[in-house]
């Protein structure tokens, strides 16, 4: 009879000592819990404050380059355009050279005013003739920037992306430490249960 109360007595320390360990490990799992937690919130914030940030950056940035580009491109047309122009009248005053050129001595002055008129309107054409290949320089530089910003956008798409996973991951964990923690809770319940059973057990005898 003695030996079986002190075997209850041990039974009892041991269980006593187990929920004490159950009780700890709970601590430390909500501990742990806690701290994933405020980590994944904190790094969250930051990585969307950056990612909205740069993304509005880029966006203004397309937005300018796409303007200056359709300004650009409507200088050029003018360009093509007044370069037509000029084109035509040329022909035009060629038709009137060559035709004075048949007449008599006395439209020589006209000739010359013509002949002016033509150099001058060579000169222009090789102004907008040297003014539209700047222009499309300028375009396919501008071009090239678009190509650049709009592949920086992606790069900084998939940063989100690939955070988004490890935030998922991170809060997969989370979710199994919850479990583990109410499976710690559980066993320590059924050990207090365990133990209180045990504890009226020793009271009656």
């Amino acid at each position: 009879m003695h030996e079986r109360y002190q075997i209850n007595i041990q039974q009892l320390e041991d269980q006593k000592a187990e929920n004490a360990r159950l009780h700890q490990l709970a601590a430390n799992i909500q501990a742990n819990l806690e701290h994933y937690q405020n980590a994944i919130q904190q790094a969250r914030a930051e990585q969307s404050l950056i990612v909205e940030k740069q993304q509005i950056q880029f966006q203004q940035k397309l937005t300018e380059l796409q303007y200056e580009i359709s300004l650009h491109q409507k200088k050029s047309q003018e360009s093509v355009q007044l370069l037509n122009q000029n084109n035509a009248e040329l022909y035009h005053l060629k038709e009137q050279y060559h035709s004075l050129q048949k007449n008599h001595e006395n439209q020589m002055r006209q000739l010359q005013e013509i002949s002016n008129e033509l150099s001058v309107f060579k000169e222009r054409c090789e102004q907008h003739q040297r003014q539209l290949q700047i222009y499309n320089n300028d375009i396919k530089n501008k071009n090239q920037q678009l190509m650049e910003f709009v592949k920086q956008i992606a790069i900084v798409t998939d940063q989100r992306d690939r955070l988004q996973k490890n935030l998922s991951d991170a809060e997969d964990k989370i979710e199994m430490l919850r479990q583990e923690k109410l499976f710690v809770i559980q066993e320590k319940s059924q050990l207090e249960g365990h133990l209180k059973h045990l504890e009226k057990i020793s009271i009656a005898r």
